[in-house]
């Protein structure tokens, strides 16, 4: 069992040409986009509801990923 998780792991590494860390990483900001674009939450909701847990690190992640802030979303 051990050897197929290694070999997952392997896989995922190989398909996504990162890390597992990386990867959810960029899920959650993917869906905290998603949500400032088509809610009306903040962005300090959006940051609880992605899993951050603190707006600053929410806001620095989202425009290392994207070119922009989250406060730059037009409602």
């Amino acid at each position: 069992a051990r050897a197929r998780i290694e070999q997952l792991g392997e896989s995922f590494r190989s398909e996504w040409n990162g890390r597992e860390d990386e990867f959810i990483r960029s899920y959650r900001l993917q869906r905290g986009k998603k949500l400032l674009e088509t809610t009306e939450l903040t962005v300090a909701e959006v940051t609880y509801q992605v899993g951050f847990k603190e707006r600053s690190h929410f806001s620095k992640a989202f425009h290392k990923e994207f070119g922009y802030y989250p406060t730059e979303i037009d409602k």
